[in-house]
């Protein structure tokens, strides 16, 4: 029984890191070419990154958020506008700046009609989600409010009223 429980550990072990993405040093985001190229690469950094409590992995986090914000302020055909009437977190908690602009920006990559009031709610809710997974963020009320939003299917109308589309 303890050999099925060691095989299945290390089966779990296995896929986490396989999931982890990797930034070889032969990606480099230098021409319009680049930031097409390594697309998918930025999608499973912003997916890793949403997927993984804001304690957890510091140096690589460090690094895909540099990466991440790199890929999204230098790619040709994406453009995320952000409004800081909806993150009132961003002052206190920078990372989960990093959350939101990287989240909307997958949300708008793989939607490209969507409104800037819908790529910024799918935002807030990877915020949500970083927020109940990570420790010691819910004490903010900044954060316990856009939490509580998210829980009660209120965020869209809430970022609807400070932004304008």
């Amino acid at each position: 029984m303890q050999r099925i429980g060691l095989i299945l550990l290390m089966m779990n072990l296995g896929f986490a890191l396989s999931a982890q993405p990797v930034i070889g040093d032969e990606v480099k985001l230098i021409d319009k070419a680049d930031y097409f190229s390594h697309e998918n690469l930025a999608l499973e950094i912003i997916d890793w990154l949403t997927e993984n409590p804001l304690d957890s992995s510091e140096y690589l986090r460090s690094e895909f958020n540099a990466f991440g914000m790199e890929w999204l302020s230098g790619h040709p055909s994406l453009k995320v506008e952000l409004e800081s009437e909806i993150m009132p977190f961003a002052a206190e908690y920078p990372d989960l700046l990093f959350i939101h602009a990287l989240a909307s920006a997958k949300y708008l990559f793989q939607h490209p009609e969507s409104s800037k009031i819908e790529y910024n709610v799918h935002g807030l809710k990877a915020v949500c989600k970083s927020v109940k997974m990570s420790k010691g963020l819910a004490d903010s009320k900044a954060l316990t409010d856009i939490v509580k939003l998210c829980d009660d299917n209120l965020l869209e109308g809430w970022v609807t009223s400070r932004i304008q589309d």
